[in-house]
């Protein structure tokens, strides 16, 4: 069941329920059986990667699932690499570096204009 959550939730994030199933799916990050853990901890793999900007807010919810749980529940119940999740995360706000410089550039040239 926990399979069709996180096709549910991998092919329609534009469903009402989609925070609610990535609560879901979280949740089970530190659950007993290795199964069910291995499958929630792919769907937050694919979601950390995916680039899409619609993701953002699902992205900042899982860490906030995340963070909750690695505070309450047991550390044992965690897979070892979990946290690895993290370094996938695309926090690029929407410009390339070089836009960023000549934009940059630009707002110091009109300072110094004033």
């Amino acid at each position: 069941s926990l399979r069709s959550l996180c096709e549910l939730f991998s092919s329609l994030r534009h469903f009402n329920y989609a925070s609610n199933i990535l609560g879901v799916i979280c949740g089970c990050l530190a659950n007993f059986v290795e199964q069910i853990r291995t499958v929630a901890e792919q769907e937050v793999f694919a979601l950390m990667a995916s680039k899409a900007k619609s993701d953002y807010e699902f992205k900042l919810q899982a860490l906030k699932h995340l963070s909750k749980d690695l505070k309450k529940k047991s550390q044992k119940l965690f897979s070892p690499h979990i946290l690895d999740c993290i370094l996938d995360i695309d926090l690029t706000v929407g410009q390339s570096p070089a836009e960023d410089k000549a934009s940059l550039k630009s707002q110091m040239k009109k300072s110094k204009k004033k």
